[in-house]
């Protein structure tokens, strides 16, 4: 009885620490908007800008913004998609391309699509990945100016699956402009789940080599049905590493390090197991 009494508890006691640090580190933050001024300026109102991140590819290293501007209120709060109180020339920088974006007066202000530029990162490093990029924005007060205006930049970074931090840089890439420190990586829960998963494969991989060689050294007994088992896992593996979250493009370094050898430990069993019936192994 001293044998299931210990397993039992080895087993509770595995569970409860996988509860805890599941509950320590799966949970979704409070969305949260960040606001940034600079009230320095040309003298006629705020130009405020509210930034969106729509999506983030870490294969392509880019992250898709839309901004939208206003130049006035109303008793309901800023309008945005109005039309222009002045002629404003807006800047948008990543430290690898720049866009100017023209406010005319009079005229709508529709929304803009940008691409964010990552500038530091490599998926490689699935799940625990992390990308860094940078975004200056600056209002003059026409085309033809340098008159920087007053201005106000709202964030918005909530993204499904990603966590983004963005903060004010400490070495500008204008100086009359409101710049930003971008953090991207990928949220606790994310790593814990894939993190999870690349060791379910490790084990299998084991699992799969340990009944080949056991089997085919006549330690255990001789048992077709462990073969099947093999087959299973064989095509196992691929579809848990196809569920991974953000499911990486084949090859990053965790897959080298853990699911490919565990396919080759897989097979290699099953070609033991299959090679042992072949002899008419019996013990």
């Amino acid at each position: 009885m001293r044998h299931p009494a210990a397993l039992a508890i080895g087993l509770c006691t595995i569970a409860a620490a996988y509860i805890a640090i599941s509950l320590a580190t799966v949970a979704i933050p409070p969305p949260t908007e960040q606001t940034f001024e600079r009230a320095a300026g040309a003298p006629g109102g705020t130009l405020q800008v509210y930034l969106e991140i729509l999506s983030f590819d870490p294969v392509r290293d880019a992250l898709e913004a839309r901004l939208d501007f206003a130049t006035s209120s109303s008793p309901l709060g800023s309008r945005f998609a109005g039309v222009a109180g002045r002629d404003t020339a807006v800047e948008i920088a990543d430290g690898e391309s720049d866009r100017e974006i023209l406010l005319r007066h009079g005229e709508p202000m529709a929304s803009v699509s940008a691409t964010i530029n990552i500038r530091g990162g490599s998926i490689d490093a699935y799940p625990f990945d992390h990308y860094r990029a940078g975004l200056s924005i600056a209002g003059y007060a026409d085309p033809d100016s340098a008159q920087p205006v007053p201005l106000r930049v709202v964030v918005w970074d909530r993204l499904a699956n990603w966590d983004i931090e963005m903060v004010k840089a400490e070495k500008p890439l204008m100086p009359a402009g409101i710049d930003l420190k971008i953090d991207v990586r990928r949220p606790d829960q994310i790593r814990f789940f894939a993190v999870t998963l690349y060791i379910a494969m490790g084990l299998m991989g084991c699992m799969g080599i340990a009944i080949g060689v056991l089997l085919s050294l006549g330690v255990r007994r001789m048992d077709t049905t462990l073969a099947a088992v093999l087959s299973a896992m064989v095509f196992a593996l691929p579809s848990m590493r196809n569920i991974l979250p953000g499911a990486p493009p084949l090859g990053v370094r965790a897959d080298s390090i853990v699911f490919l050898w565990a396919e080759v430990a897989v097979v290699i069993g099953l070609v033991l197991v299959v090679t042992a019936w072949g002899r008419g192994d019996r013990t």
